[in-house]
């Protein structure tokens, strides 16, 4: 859905604006890391005053969870083969978007910051859910092909995948892509029928 079409009346939102500060915020990580970061900082950095941040993200957290992981342009849970093969491309989409500069930076400030269940409901669950929903409809076909055993619990896999991604990649600075294919075997092991 178009921001503009929900707004009343007033001046249409500039999308450049959004993607200056968006840029900004994304360098302005690597460069100072997200304690350091501020929004004066990233004002400055896209040519933008204060009140034009204040307007589009409420919190810090909000601008960069936007500006690290902003919403997606593909299926959320690939759907173009076996289970195993989509399973195995998620995790591997997910493993290379945590082991991006920004995003190893970005991710234990917003777990900090995110200790408010409001905050946490506008930045991570509206990406979230339609993960959930998706891997679950994913799953739901899986389980009817005889791909994955009946009763997988599609929140559960999603919160083991994104948790040992988090603590590989991010906790432990280990971006290799040898985990993904690990963490898929593990997975798929306890997943298949029988």
């Amino acid at each position: 859905m178009d921001v503009t079409s929900t707004r009343g009346p007033g001046r249409p939102r500039d999308p450049r604006i959004d993607e200056a500060v968006l840029d900004a915020a994304r360098e302005l990580l690597v460069e100072f890391g997200y304690t350091r970061l501020s929004y004066e900082r990233i004002a400055q950095r896209a040519g933008v005053s204060r009140p034009a941040l204040y307007r589009r993200w409420p919190t810090k957290a909000h601008i960069v969870h936007d500006a690290v992981f902003p919403r997606p342009t593909e299926d959320l849970v690939p759907t173009g083969g076996s289970f195993e093969d989509d399973l195995r491309r998620m995790i591997a989409r997910t493993l290379a978007s945590y082991a991006r500069p920004e995003a190893r930076i970005a991710v234990p400030g917003l777990l900090t910051d995110l200790d408010d269940a409001a905050r946490r409901h506008d930045v991570i669950d509206r990406l979230q859910q339609p993960v959930r929903t998706e891997l679950a409809a994913r799953i739901a076909v899986a389980v009817a092909d005889g791909e994955v055993r009946e009763g997988t619990d599609a929140d559960l896999l999603l919160d083991t995948m994104v948790g040992a991604l988090i603590q590989r990649v991010v906790a432990q600075q280990d971006p290799d892509p040898a985990f993904g294919e690990q963490l898929a075997d593990l997975l798929l092991d306890g997943l298949r029928p029988g």
